[in-house]
Parts: C-alpha cells; sequence; structure tokens
C-alpha cells in the first residue's frame, strides 16, 4: 500500500526508518513516501506561483510515485508561526477565529480541486499537534519573532518586532485553544467533504492542562515533538486508521 505525504516539517515523523521496519509491526506492506517542506503552509498551498511552490513539487512527486492514498499535514506553520506574521509583520487586525475560518475555507478548496485532479483512492488530512512552545514564555516569544523576522534585515526593525510581539503574545491556554479550534473546523470540514482525519493531540499531550506532555518537548529552541519511535508509531498507526487499511 503507497501512501504520499504531503505537509510541513512535522510531517518527517511519518517517514519509516529501517528501525522502525525491524520493530513496528504497523510498518509492513507500507510504502510511505513523505515530501515535507519546511515553512509551508495552507496559505501557500495550491498557488502554482507560491515561494516554496510546493503544490509543484507535490504534483511532480505524485506523477513519480504514483501512490494510492494521499495525507495532506499542514496548518502548524499557519497556527504557530504565520498568525503571528501577519498581526505583527503586516500590522492586520486579526484574530484567531477568522483567520482559522479563512484557513480551512481555503485547505478544503484545494483538496477538493487535488481529489477533482488526482482522484486517489483515499485523501487524509493531519490535524495539527498542541504547541511545544508553552514551558517558557521567553522562549515562546524568541523563538517566534526570531521566525517571523528571519528576512527583516535591520536590528533595531527586529528589536520593534520582538517587543511588539512580547506585549500582546496570547497566554498557553489561548495558543493551544486556537490549535484546538482549528483541529475542530478541520474535522468538520474532513466529513462534510468526504476525507479522512486524524491527529496525535490524545497520544502526545496533558489533557487535564491541554498541554503537550513534557516527555514530548525539546529543549532546544525548537517547536517539533521531540522524534521517537512511540511519536512515529503514533503517526502511522492514526494515518493508516484514517484511511481503514
Amino acid at each position: 500500500m503507497k501512501i504520499l505525504v504531503v505537509g510541513d516539517s512535522h510531517s518527517r515523523f511519518m517517514n519509516i526508518t529501517s528501525e522502525m521496519r525491524d520493530c513496528l509491526s504497523v510498518t509492513r506492506g507500507l510504502s510511505v513516501r513523505v515530501m515535507p517542506i519546511s515553512g509551508a503552509t495552507i496559505t501557500g498551498f495550491g498557488k502554482r506561483a507560491s515561494t516554496l511552490d510546493s503544490y509543484g513539487s507535490m504534483v511532480d512527486i505524485y506523477h513519480q510515485f504514483n501512490p494510492d492514498y494521499v495525507c495532506f499535514a499542514l496548518g502548524q506553520v499557519d497556527i504557530e508561526l504565520g498568525y503571528f506574521y501577519r498581526k505583527v509583520i503586516k500590522e492586520e487586525q486579526i484574530e484567531y477565529k477568522s483567520f482559522i475560518d479563512g484557513l480551512v475555507a481555503n485547505y478544503a478548496e484545494k483538496c477538493n480541486e487535488f481529489v477533482s485532479s488526482f482522484n486517489p483512492k483515499g485523501l487524509s488530512i493531519k490535524g495539527v499537534n498542541l504547541s511545544t512552545l508553552t514551558e517558557s514564555r521567553s522562549k515562546a516569544v524568541h523563538y517566534t519573532s526570531r521566525i517571523i523576522a528571519e528576512n527583516v534585515n535591520d536590528d533595531e526593525q527586529k528589536k520593534h518586532f520582538n517587543k511588539q510581539l512580547r506585549e500582546f503574545f496570547p497566554s498557553n491556554i489561548e495558543r493551544n485553544s486556537a490549535h484546538l479550534y482549528f483541529n475542530k473546523s478541520l474535522k468538520e470540514m474532513c466529513l462534510a467533504n468526504g476525507f479522512n482525519y486524524f491527529d496525535i493531540v490524545e497520544e502526545t499531550s496533558d489533557l487535564n492542562s491541554l498541554s503537550v506532555s513534557k516527555q514530548f518537548i525539546p529543549c532546544s529552541d525548537d517547536h517539533h515533538l521531540l522524534d521517537s519511535l512511540y511519536v512515529r508509531e503514533c503517526h502511522l498507526i492514526n494515518l493508516v486508521k484514517s484511511l481503514s487499511l
């Protein structure tokens, strides 16, 4: 069974390594090709002239790999970084709900266009993880500020953006509530359009505090889950279940 996974850098956990072949039964009979595009967003997905050309690259790999099923795993970059880029760098007056509603509507349009063009046996869409940037507010602001201002060359301007971000940066609860709202909206969109949906929030989070469990949070300046056999197994098991293989 061949599955093509297209997503941002967080989709790399669906890659099957040789070690996983040795010890995880879920990998048997699976051929998974992961196309992780660092910085890929829902906003840019489907735009033929986008900077990353994620859609064009995906079409090329689709024809080469000829998969039975396709999984899209986008949204983490939009929610954790894109939103703040628009608020701080572009100075847009936009709130989480309207931002997320627009993302999901755009996602639905592009996914339907893809299915109409390529007609895979099944399409699955992965929801986002809760944020790992919750244990230290200072780390969260520093990381977010560094990424959204990476193309700003003026040091004083960078300091200005960092100050602005620090002043309004939402609480952990507000940010993770936005992640959950995105997943809820995405799941409803999938049901309405005949797509499959999955996420790994339950497996990697403390649902009492609605935060990522500490054993999955890196101590480095990073917003990805820690890479482990467990985290990769969670991704693959839920991917397979969503496609009802």
